[in-house]
């Protein structure tokens, strides 16, 4: 779950944010350390080159810095923020990439979701074939499923925010997931799936 507006992260990125607002080098600086790794993380899953992830990341923090002054007053979620703009950014060079001739395109990317060692816990519950089989029953997905699935589990996004960061209607995004869910659980079973997700919300 996200956090609160009364949490004590909220009121630090708050406190951030006003910062950077008001040309605190400081401020901006402690953005940066806290999201970019968070940020990096989300971006490569994208299948996209070290550098060209190195070069979104960049145009993101310094736009940031440059246009500070006419930021928005406030954002109610600073993470959500920040991978919104970036990934903004990745497919603005996907499409210089694949030279996408129409929006609709845009479909037409990779996301890489696996259970590997970011999940230590379920390595530990799950025997190798039932691993081989959760992995193969993912790659079945289509990306959107992927992606979905990754910022509903793992990060713990909103349906409401899924949808915005796919660009899709929040019913949509309900309906990604909810297909998903029933293609895996058709695929591995219903314990499988259900370790997969919880070890994954305690690694998110």
């Amino acid at each position: 779950m996200l956090p609160p507006e009364t949490s004590p992260s909220f009121t630090r990125d708050q406190q951030w944010w006003q910062g950077l607002r008001n040309g605190d080098r400081q401020a901006y600086e402690a953005i940066f350390r806290q999201y970019v790794q968070h940020l990096r993380n989300y971006a490569h899953r994208f299948a996209l080159p070290r550098p060209a992830v190195d070069d979104c990341l960049q145009d993101l923090f310094e736009e940031l810095w440059q246009k500070r002054e006419r930021l928005a007053p406030q954002v109610p979620n600073l993470r959500f923020y920040l991978m919104r703009a970036l990934r903004n950014r990745i497919f603005r060079r996907l499409a210089q990439q694949k030279k996408w001739a129409e929006p609709s395109h845009a479909d037409e990317y990779a996301f890489m979701l696996t259970t590997s060692a970011e999940q230590t816990m379920i390595e530990e519950e799950l025997a190798t074939e039932q691993i081989a089989r959760l992995n193969l029953a993912v790659q079945q997905l289509s990306e959107r499923q992927r992606e979905a699935i990754y910022l509903r589990y793992y990060l713990g996004h909103s349906y409401e925010e899924v949808a915005e960061l796919l660009g899709v209607e929040q019913q949509s995004a309900y309906n990604l997931i909810f297909r998903a869910l029933a293609s895996l659980r058709k695929n591995v079973g219903q314990s499988t799936l259900a370790w997969w997700l919880l070890g994954w919300a305690l690694a998110g």
